[in-house]
């Protein structure tokens, strides 16, 4: 009987495909979970500015200005940046600046801000996550007259005080 001569040095074929299968298998999870750790930041980060912007508002009001001004047009953030209200520039992750506005419907002041870089929040995972940080605080941007001021954003959202 002739003894069989197997080369037991090396790896074989079967081997190398179930490393890479593995090795893909765990780039898929941590790509996943860059993905979501990139969002849940720039939700953040959002979400922080927008603060900013609305705090900004209230420290103007509170220097005696006005925010309706003739002809009801609002006072645009760009207003609050040149007295030195909010830094310049103010951008959201993606580099797009913010767009805002004061709206004064009849017995509050709003101020309108909108995110030009996302979409609704139906469809934006970021806007969503956004929408979701400000429950209760603000109410996400419907259109009509404040929100055609800004350009009707389709991720916006009005905080009223």
């Amino acid at each position: 009987m002739k003894a069989s001569r197997r080369n037991t040095k090396g790896i074989t074929v079967l081997e190398v495909m179930m490393a890479l299968a593995v090795s893909a298998l765990v780039l898929v999870g941590v790509i996943a979970f860059y993905q979501s750790a990139r969002q849940t930041s720039a939700a953040t980060k959002i979400v922080n500015d927008m603060n900013a912007i609305l705090s900004a508002y209230k420290a103007y009001v509170a220097q005696g200005n006005i925010l309706v001004l003739s002809g009801n047009n609002g006072v645009p953030m760009t207003t609050l940046q040149l007295q030195g209200f909010l830094p310049t520039p103010l951008n959201d992750p993606w580099g797009q600046t913010y767009v805002a506005v004061s709206c004064s419907p009849i017995g509050n002041t709003e101020i309108v801000i909108g995110i030009q870089s996302l979409g609704p929040p139906e469809k934006d995972k970021t806007c969503n996550a956004v929408k979701s940080a400000v429950n209760g605080s603000a109410k996400v941007i419907g259109g009509g007259d404040c929100g055609n001021r800004i350009g009707n954003p389709q991720c916006g959202f009005v905080y009223a005080f």
